[in-house]
């Protein structure tokens, strides 16, 4: 693979945002390229501007001038306390120097939610960043290191456990304890006993070191003010139909232009011809994908979550005339803006489940989303299990296994029926 086809590879992967970056450390110092920031970057130059320039002189009769609007923002900026969000990325900055694993890293910090926990399967975030699940494993069980204990944890157990090995209250008995928080929760200091080889007295001093631990360490956070994300591509609806268009406003423009003197040698003005032609590769290419899982999901776009049909990279990539690892690539962090809501490009890709005599088959995603409904829709006195919402999907034509429900279920954080009842249960009024 030669260094042309690996930067031309890097710039697929790109989001409108990170391809200024990209280009500005290719164009390097060659006198050919002229980059032309997006509408964007531009206002974003100009407020830049507006906090550096220095104060005018006035004659010593006049008061002092006010401060800029610029200054006060950032002197208030500074008073607050961090967001966890800001918090987070200041940490990986410190504690990763290789440039892939912190990018990497970055990715999982986007995936926290609000309480600190991990709000993507960690297959999700290694698919959406083209890397082996291994090595993301391997990042997420670094950041688990951040403080305070318990961030990006997968789980109310994992979350627990960080902080009770940072504290040093972990033991055999108290990993029992947490591997076993559906009995905590009923109640069963007697079983919990049993299986510790402890007293319930003993069991009772875990339960009140557990209630001193924090479920939601990210909550500890002042909120920070929401960021504002550019879409790379804006999707509307048209008399015609669904149209998807890149957003030009965010995407920065490249130049060949004709300099003169000693530097403007024939490679140089190769390299900027290339690049030139890379970065309409780039965009062509994006716009192809997206047009085509348009096409694609005119049901989702129409219905919602339960009509996504099932869409691999192998089926766009064989519509759109390009090997599948670029469509892995160019869906990897792709902001879509759609009337009323936004989505990751990536998030319409869904594998297909059988369905029963082999007719078809239904998306993943849809089915996930049902559950959630199904499970939404249900008598709170009678919550449905997991093998009855399995017998559901069995009826309509689709094989479900229970245990597939069970997987389903927690990747939408939705607890077991018997909890469900317990919650009701504990609920005032009830």
């Amino acid at each position: 693979m030669t260094q042309d086809l690996r930067a031309a590879i890097g710039l697929l992967r790109c989001t409108n945002a990170e391809l200024s970056g990209e280009l500005e450390r290719l164009a390097g110092g060659n006198p050919f390229v002229q980059i032309v920031p997006s509408p964007v970057q531009q206002i974003a130059s100009i407020w830049q501007d507006t906090r550096t320039v220095p104060a005018v002189a006035r004659p010593p009769v006049l008061p002092p001038p006010p401060r800029g609007l610029g200054q006060i923002s950032v002197e208030q900026a500074g008073a607050g306390a961090p967001g966890l969000h800001d918090h987070v990325c200041r940490q990986i900055g410190m504690m990763f120097r290789d440039e892939d694993q912190r990018r990497l890293a970055l990715c999982f910090a986007e995936a926290l939610e609000p309480t600190g926990w991990l709000g993507l399967p960690i297959s999700s975030i290694a698919g959406a960043c083209d890397v082996p699940l291994q090595s993301a494993e391997a990042v997420l069980a670094r950041l688990q290191q951040v403080e305070p204990a318990g961030l990006f944890a997968r789980s109310l157990a994992e979350c627990l456990s960080l902080q009770a090995v940072d504290q040093g209250l972990m033991t055999p008995a108290f990993a029992i304890v947490l591997q076993n928080l559906p009995m905590l929760a009923k109640g069963d200091l007697a079983g919990l006993a049993t299986l510790c080889a402890l007293s319930e007295a003993d069991v009772r001093d875990i339960l009140l070191a557990i209630r001193r631990l924090n479920p939601k360490p990210g909550a500890s956070f002042d909120p920070a003010p929401p960021r504002a994300v550019e879409p790379d591509m804006i999707l509307r609806r048209c008399p015609s139909g669904w149209v998807i268009e890149l957003n030009r406003s965010t995407l920065p423009g490249l130049v060949v232009q004709d300099p003169a003197g000693p530097e403007a040698s024939a490679e140089s003005r190769r390299a900027a011809e290339w690049l030139h032609s890379a970065v309409d590769r780039r965009n062509a290419t994006t716009l192809k994908v997206g047009q085509e899982v348009v096409r694609l999901q005119l049901a989702y776009l129409e219905g919602g979550p339960v009509d996504l049909v099932p869409m691999s990279f192998g089926s766009v990539a064989a519509s759109v005339g390009v090997h599948e690892t670029t469509i892995s690539r160019v869906t990897a962090g792709l902001l879509v803006s759609a009337p009323g809501r936004g989505f990751l490009l990536r998030e319409l890709f869904s594998n297909a489940l059988p369905r029963t005599g082999g007719v078809g088959g239904i998306s993943a995603a849809a089915v996930r989303h049902q559950i959630a409904a199904l499970i939404a829709a249900e008598r709170p006195e009678a919550p449905l299990s997991d093998a009855a919402i399995a017998a559901h999907f069995q009826a309509q034509g689709v094989t479900l296994a229970r245990r597939t429900v069970v997987k389903y279920r927690e990747m939408l954080k939705l607890p077991a029926a018997a909890r469900r009842r317990a919650l009701v249960r504990q609920a005032p009024g009830t």
